[in-house]
């Protein structure tokens, strides 16, 4: 796949179950419809679950 924007050859990576296009020369990212969405809801859940464990206080036994 090329970039739309300079033709450069476009990286697929996968975020949490997302695929993200990335080009190789401009750098810019390429999401499908939903898929910002998917990514912000899931790095939201992300982090809540730190703010969770961090604010757990650790019990020593």
């Amino acid at each position: 796949m090329q970039c739309p924007k300079c033709r450069a050859p476009m990286h697929t990576y996968n975020r949490n179950g997302v695929q993200i296009e990335q080009c190789s020369g401009c750098r810019g990212i390429f999401l499908d419809y939903g898929e910002l969405e998917s990514l912000t809801r899931l790095e939201a859940q992300w982090s809540q679950l730190s703010l969770i464990n961090i604010s757990e206080p650790t019990r020593l036994a």
